[in-house]
């Protein structure tokens, strides 16, 4: 027997010596892969940088882009469940998977193979012993031992890493900037009731016909997230109007509009202060005491949505109604502040 089967032997029976003397433990490995999306991507970045700071781990991969944070580190079974509870809260948990297996019973496998390849080892030797070193089989049992021999040291390596192994707790995260549906080509869907209320500043208030401002209070109703919605109700003057009946001093109004988010500023992805225009098509009944008027408008406009979730919308917003009839004295600004929430 040469010396390098000795030291084969040794090893083997060292490894084998340490698991049997581990016997009593159950080797886990646990693996999860976990991937959240963060309306708040920044913020959200930024507590995962902490969260990895504070505590105990050993980080193997870890790349970052505009939309896209991924870290991938080993630690100890405590810390890895602390984080798995802190790095879910970051935001919507988009793909959870945890596996868990026995590394026991790979090492046992892996001992097995070592026993097995250790004796076939000791055959090809006797066998050697028996053959003229210059004949063809020597070299061809030969080159079958060395080939034994490589694969049981690469068998004794992989026991070993498997013994040496203090973290078998692998921990892939994936954080990534929360799509809203502004920048998704399908449209969708959504039940948002709200109110809204508006202030209505005339430009050109003519007497007897209109009043110098109005102000009111609607129902507004997104159905989409893109965002579009359903508007309807009544303005009064604020203004006293005493013994004169043909001035408006109520306008009922029925509308439709679409705001749209710039791409270059976020495309209504932040969760604070998305800047926004649209429009708004709409019908309005003007009436006084003996006076009525029928009409249509358009009313561009431009807002900012000060807080967004997935279930409140808090925005305000300037316009400027146009109306297709008493264009000069109907016309003026408008002021409005709305709030939705999911229902």
């Amino acid at each position: 027997m040469n010396m390098r089967t000795v030291i084969g032997l040794i090893g083997l029976l060292f490894c084998i010596s340490t698991v049997n003397a581990q016997s009593d433990t159950v080797f886990f490995s646990t693996e999860l892969s976990l991937k959240v999306s963060a309306l708040d991507y920044i913020k959200a970045k930024s507590d995962l940088k902490r969260l990895i700071n504070q505590y105990p781990v050993n980080i193997k991969e870890q790349n970052e882009s505009e939309q896209t944070s991924t870290v991938t580190f080993t630690t100890d079974e405590k810390t890895f469940y602390i984080l798995k509870d802190s790095l879910s809260a970051l935001g919507e948990i988009l793909l959870q998977n945890l596996n868990t297996s026995n590394q026991k019973i790979t090492m046992d496998e892996l001992a097995m193979e070592i026993r097995f390849l250790t004796q076939k080892l000791q055959h090809y030797n006797d066998f050697l012993q028996t053959l003229d070193p210059k004949s063809e089989a020597y070299l061809s049992v030969w080159t079958q031992k060395m080939l034994i021999e490589s694969d049981l040291f690469e068998k004794n390596k992989a026991l070993q890493t498997d013994l040496k192994k203090n973290q078998p707790f692998l921990f892939a995260f994936t954080l990534v900037q929360e799509i809203l549906p502004a920048r998704k080509q399908r449209l969708t869907f959504v039940n948002m009731p709200g109110l809204e209320y508006a202030y209505f500043l005339v430009e050109n208030p003519k007497l007897g016909l209109t009043s110098g401002a109005y102000q009111g209070g609607s129902l507004k109703y997104l159905f989409t997230q893109g965002k579009s919605y359903l508007g309807a109700g009544i303005f009064k003057s604020i203004e006293p109007i005493r013994n004169d009946s043909t001035t408006f001093s109520d306008l009922f109004v029925v509308n439709f509009g679409q705001d749209f988010f710039s791409r270059y500023l976020g495309q209504g992805g932040r969760k604070y202060l998305n800047l926004y225009s649209g429009y708004t098509l709409g019908y309005m009944l003007a009436t006084g005491s003996t006076s009525k008027l029928n009409v249509f408008y358009i009313s561009p406009s431009i807002g900012i949505e000060w807080f967004k979730s997935r279930h409140i919308l808090v925005d305000t917003k300037g316009a400027y109604l146009i109306p297709f009839q008493e264009n000069k004295n109907l016309r003026g600004l408008m002021i409005s502040a709305s709030f939705n929430f999911v229902f």
